[in-house]
């Protein structure tokens, strides 16, 4: 059975310039194989518009209070020291349908499970109360995580979530991006979109009737989305890319010697600098 563009996989191998940028950027490294559907699924510019047969879980929309919360007012005057008395809060905004009442417990546990963002949280009140059916297709959960310390300021609450869901392209913008490997982050989303990038510029190169497929607006179902995906017009997206991950970046990496890789495909096999390997 021939493989669909999401299901053509890319993973880092040796030391190349993708392993240098997620070094300087302070990105989660990875070193096992993540498909072309989960790195898209996991970008907010994509997951609306997703592709056939994608099955990865997306991102999801992130909205976090900016002060801690107590569960009712006599916790907030008694100020005790003890670290549950105040959480902090987020909603998050699911694209699906809304569990029935029964399932909700046994749906958050799978939810929170998928996300590493979530490690810790816990529904802010009953299972009836704190999910909130926008419309059909689209509900809100209200979760939350015991404060490290009381009496925590803005900027205090900023930097806790900032680690959970950072801020991505617009102020206060947060979103929860699924992780691709088990108990670890996502990279950040600079260095997805190269693992995307990489896997369309070699996919393109090397199996250009494939692609060329997969473009075709009259038979393929992916072909609305690959066309007006930012991707397409990169001078207006690269930049801000760029921007928020060299600004969280410590210090420069240590020069390193390129190593080849392997681009496994049926027609072809590459080598370059890059430091990936893509599969189909």
């Amino acid at each position: 059975m021939k493989c669909g563009i999401p299901d053509i996989t890319v993973r880092p191998e040796g030391v190349g310039a993708f392993q240098a940028v997620s070094e300087a950027t302070r990105s989660e490294h990875m070193t096992d194989a993540v498909s072309v559907g989960a790195l898209w699924n996991s970008l907010p510019e994509l997951a609306e518009v997703p592709l056939d047969g994608i099955t990865a879980h997306p991102v999801i929309d992130f909205l976090a209070s900016k002060y801690a919360l107590c569960r009712d007012s006599d916790d907030c005057s008694a100020r005790s020291s003890a670290k549950s008395d105040e959480f902090l809060c987020a909603t998050v905004w699911v694209n699906e349908e809304t569990p029935p009442l029964q399932d909700r417990k046994t749906w958050t546990q799978g939810f929170i499970a998928r996300y590493r963002g979530l490690e810790g949280a816990e529904l802010w009140g009953s299972d009836e109360e704190t999910f909130e059916e926008v419309c059909p297709g689209r509900f809100g959960v209200e979760l939350c995580w015991p404060a490290p310390s009381t009496g925590m300021q803005e900027a205090d609450t900023v930097e806790f979530f900032d680690v959970r869901a950072p801020v991505y392209r617009f102020n206060d913008h947060r979103y929860l991006r699924p992780a691709f490997q088990l108990a670890k982050s996502p990279p950040s989303p600079l260095m997805s979109w190269w693992l995307l990038l990489y896997s369309f510029s070699m996919l393109a190169r090397y199996e250009p009737r494939k692609w060329t497929d997969a473009l075709d607006i009259d038979k393929s179902p992916d072909a609305a989305a690959l066309e007006s995906t930012p991707w397409t017009q990169p001078s207006k997206s690269s930049p801000t890319w760029c921007w928020r991950a060299c600004v969280r970046r410590r210090s420069r990496s240590p020069n390193r010697s390129p190593s080849r890789v392997r681009l496994q495909t049926d027609l072809a096999q590459s080598r370059n600098d890059a430091g990936l390997t893509a599969a189909s």
